[in-house]
């Protein structure tokens, strides 16, 4: 009497994890709204169409090829995902990149680059094509500048990243510094004190 009991039981478990298998067939892959967040139809690094990766701590969609230089600089300043082949199931992943996105980023990173200083690559590329070794450093000297130097950066701001974890607005980055002043209002302390001298001067 007790065996169709221990059968249902190993029926049960067995349809389980079927679905647990289809489940998490469907999760591969980013869902698609990141790509229409403001300039993630291109690599924020190379500007190749179509990113199938992501910087996700950073926030940003990249090519392969721009991704190959991001694991080299290290999980410290960038964590890679494929945007086709991973698990996307996890708001660790989704919040920066539904947040910040390569415009955003880039108006922090590439702040000041100056003219003829920002990688362009050779011919248009797509996000599958390869390059060459001289191409290859010229991007990775690139990215590391940006990224691991912060060569180009806006100064006296904290990167996105940092700023969407403290719960900050990320609107356009360039207005960041001109937002932070109103905020502080330290002037308007003095500007109280000195009103309460003035009228301290007037009674007595």
């Amino acid at each position: 009497s007790s065996f169709p009991k221990r059968f249902d039981g190993r029926e049960a478990r067995h349809a389980t994890a079927e679905r647990a298998s289809v489940m998490s067939k469907k999760k591969l892959g980013a869902p698609e709204d990141i790509f229409d967040v403001p300039g993630n139809k291109e690599c924020a690094d190379c500007g190749a169409a179509g990113p199938t990766w992501a910087s996700w701590n950073l926030g940003i969609l990249i090519c392969e090829k721009c991704c190959g230089m991001h694991r080299g600089l290290g999980t410290h300043i960038s964590k890679v995902k494929s945007t086709r082949m991973d698990k996307w199931d996890n708001d660790q992943f989704l919040v920066p990149v539904r947040n910040i996105g390569n415009l955003v980023s880039n108006g922090y990173y590439e702040y000041s680059v100056p003219p003829g200083s920002k990688y362009v690559a050779g011919v248009k590329s797509a996000a599958g094509d390869k390059i060459d070794n001289v191409e290859a450093k010229k991007l990775e000297r690139w990215i590391r500048a940006k990224y691991e130097a912060k060569k180009y950066a806006q100064p006296g701001v904290d990167p996105p990243h940092v700023r969407l974890a403290r719960g900050e607005s990320l609107r356009d980055p360039k207005k960041a510094t001109e937002e932070k002043p109103p905020e502080e209002k330290s002037p308007s302390k003095k500007d109280k004190e000195k009103k309460e001298k003035h009228g301290k001067g007037e009674t007595s």
